[in-house]
């Protein structure tokens, strides 16, 4: 559930949003949300909750100064401040007035605008219903753009304690913020079919409880401080992340370092994250997209490798899963000379090094098993995987084969080639799909370049009815671009001008800069990787980018997944004449 409160210049609207779990009563659940609106209007919030929103409101309204545009940037706060109160610098008056707000106020206004209001109830249920009208909007004025910026990469300094712990940082004093990352670089690649799932619920549990805190304290005493912390892995590798004022990095980092090195595991919160794990995987067997996501994975790396089960796990093995699994995984894998820092904002290199030395000095090494991940061969196609999915108004289509992974030299004209072919608005297949012919609301492709293995995938979800012309569209793109459509000059430096223009806006905010560095520290690349970018893409020709298409977007080793009304589509979808065409359930099994 979340809260929320608008306020606008005429009026504003308080509302409160809850989700349901599966057979949960709706009037059951509004009787405990009166009681909590009661409970506040005449008990009002404690001086601790009090003190950890202040805190937390302070850190997020510093955090937005980082920003020159966007929602929320500085430019955005000039501008509401300038129409709403006729005063742009407005921004100290504005954090005083938060940091001024009492106990007895925030408990009289919440009385009188929300527990004493009128209140409208919506309440919200499964349906089914079809797709809008597609609305025409008029794209023939083209903004024009300027020249090129010039580029100058984050500075970057690296140290490693004698434990084999890396640390990286990057100064940018300008706000006293600091945002830190500790990545794990790799967890268990190789889980079982019984396992998968493993390295998951691992990181799930890590901020669930300390040795010395429980879930609860863990929050609290990050909201106390303003900051905060948040955990996620798969078995590519984990990470927790902090932000925080200058002035409490020090007291985040010992609950981070207590989150990462005295992990309890407790069963209670084990048990509710096994069962919301499976919920969620149980919601994911009705959803079409997640469906031919992972149909295509399955299919593509074969039942037997692990990177055909999904990472968070399947309903067999989350269930099979227990807390001696989640701690050998622990064990193995969270360790310093398998792990690095990353450190960006207002902190030095020295000041990074203490911090590091000082909670994470003692943590010991450990031997991290070499794991070898069993090579793909592209599929002998092209071959058409159909699941049913009875009465549904879209198609969700997928067609994709491997690709290289992220150390291959062909990496920025792939970049370049797959951002022609369906990696922006403006790509070939959405330009297509979406804006001529109508079929979808967007149609895109990618290309995951992995640690070990890559593949590229291009989507989207098309209606019912237009189902194999889309299919038709789409192989008309993806084998153009490898040489029946040539790659013109103008059509080269739009997509040129897309890539390093937005490369150059990953790094406007220090979580921004966080994500460049930890990215390349997760693949254990060279820090200059992001000097090189801009000017890589910008070297790329029309004949590299074609090059790239035909060696890697050869539609005759493809597998393509469609999840729809099979009523209605499967036989237009074999009459393509597209190899063999085989049905199968949402869990991939062939349907005989």
């Amino acid at each position: 559930m979340s809260t929320s409160n608008s306020s606008n210049e005429i009026s504003g609207e308080f509302t409160i949003r809850i989700i349901a779990r599966p057979g949960k009563s709706l009037n059951d659940i509004r009787k405990v949300v009166d009681e909590e609106i009661t409970k506040f209007a005449t008990g009002g919030p404690t001086s601790e909750e009090m003190q950890k929103e202040q805190a937390g409101w302070a850190m997020r309204f510093v955090s937005n100064l980082e920003r020159i545009g966007g929602f929320g940037g500085i430019a955005d706060q000039l501008n509401t401040y300038n129409t709403f109160l006729g005063d742009p610098d407005y921004f100290q008056k504005d954090f005083d007035r938060y940091q001024n707000v009492t106990a007895a106020s925030v408990q009289s206004e919440f009385k009188k605008w929300v527990a004493d209001a009128h209140r409208l109830e919506i309440y919200i249920t499964p349906e089914t219903s079809g797709r809008p009208d597609a609305v025409e909007f008029d794209r023939m004025n083209v903004p024009s753009t300027e020249a090129a910026v010039s580029f100058s990469s984050p500075i970057t300094e690296k140290k490693t304690l004698a434990n084999g712990l890396e640390i990286v940082v990057s100064q940018r004093p300008e706000l006293p913020i600091v945002n830190a990352r500790l990545m794990i670089k790799t967890c268990n690649l190789l889980e079982t079919a019984a396992a998968a799932g493993e390295s998951s619920l691992t990181a799930a549990l890590m901020d669930e409880g300390t040795k010395k805190r429980n879930a609860l304290k863990i929050r609290d005493d990050i909201d106390l401080l303003g900051s905060s912390l948040s955990v996620s892995g798969s078995r590519g590798g984990a990470s927790v992340t902090i932000s925080s004022l200058k002035s409490k990095l020090d007291a985040t980092m010992e609950i981070m370092s207590d989150v990462i090195l005295n992990p309890a595991f407790p069963k209670d919160e084990f048990d509710r994250l096994q069962k919301q794990t499976l919920d969620g995987i149980l919601q994911r067997k009705s959803n079409p997209s997640t469906i031919a996501d992972q149909i295509f994975a399955q299919k593509l790396y074969g039942e037997d490798h692990p990177f055909s089960r999904p990472s968070g796990g399947t309903e067999s093995s989350v269930k099979n899963l227990g807390i001696p699994d989640l701690k050998k995984n622990y064990e193995t894998f969270w360790r310093p000379n398998n792990a690095a820092i990353v450190f960006v904002g207002d902190i030095s290199l020295d000041e990074a090094t203490h911090l590091a030395e000082k909670y994470f000095g003692k943590w010991q090494r450990g031997s991290i098993p070499e794991m070898e991940v069993p090579d793909v061969a592209p599929p002998k196609g092209p071959v058409v995987y159909l699941v049913d999915k009875q009465g549904a108004p879209q198609s969700q289509i997928r067609i994709g084969s491997t690709a290289p992974n992220r150390y291959t030299k062909d990496y920025y004209p792939l970049v370049v080639s797959n951002t022609l072919l369906g990696g922006s608005f403006a790509s070939r297949l959405n330009l297509n799909l979406r804006e001529d012919k109508g079929y979808t609301y967007g149609a895109f492709s990618m290309v995951n370049f992995g640690r070990e293995l890559g593949s590229w995938i291009a989507s989207a979800g098309v209606q019912s009815k237009f189902t194999k012309e889309s299919l038709v569209e789409f192989k008309k793109e993806i084998t153009g671009l490898g040489g029946f459509r040539e790659v013109t000059k103008g059509e080269l430096e739009g997509v040129q001008k897309n890539l390093t223009r937005g490369y150059v806006q990953n790094f406007e905010s220090n979580g921004m800069v966080l994500g460049q560095i930890a990215s390349l520290m997760t693949y254990d690349l060279p820090l200059d990787e992001m000097s090189k970018y801009v000017k890589e893409v910008e070297q790329q020709t029309t004949h590299s980018v074609m090059a790239m298409a035909k060696k890697y977007f050869d539609f005759d080793q493809t597998i393509t997944v469609v999840v729809g009304d099979l009523s209605n589509i499967e036989d237009p979808i074999r009459q393509l004449g597209w190899g063999k065409v085989i049905v199968v359930d949402a869990d991939g099994k062939e349907v005989k």
